[in-house]
């Protein structure tokens, strides 16, 4: 992410300025680049230190999309406390094993999704293939 613009922009019905930003961002897994802009009502911050706090909450962002998506952290049958915190306990557990890995092999979570849902259907196409192998023989 590199800056490209800042300014500060008067908006109809606003008392203050804001701060509006242009950033230049890279997608990482097609290589294309796209322009981000944030705004913000602290006249003060440049556009240096926006993008550094839109980064760290871009990091939550992506904490919460990948517990709700890859975890289903809001798919827990139960009904009681106890057990929904032991779910939730677990999702974060989880979701901190899903950060070493991807460290570690330089991914991301959906990635391992994937590589998952292939190896599964690859044992259940193998199982198959087993079994009209003997019900032939």
């Amino acid at each position: 992410m590199s800056a490209k613009k800042d300014c500060l922009v008067y908006l109809k019905g606003c008392s203050s300025p804001v701060r509006l930003s242009r950033l230049y961002v890279k997608n990482g897994t097609n290589f294309q680049s796209t322009d981000s802009y944030l705004i913000t009502n602290d006249t003060n911050l440049n556009i240096i230190t926006l993008s550094e706090i839109y980064q760290k909450r871009w990091r939550v962002e992506e904490f919460h999309k990948s517990i709700k998506q890859n975890l289903k952290i809001e798919k827990s049958p139960t009904k009681t406390v106890i057990p929904q915190s032991n779910h939730i306990f677990l999702t974060f557990l989880a979701f901190i094993k899903l950060e070493k890995l991807r460290t570690k092999f330089h991914t991301n979570h959906y990635n391992f999704k994937e590589q998952l849902y292939i190896s599964a259907l690859k044992e259940a196409m193998n199982k198959l293939k087993n079994m009209e192998e003997k019900e032939a023989s």
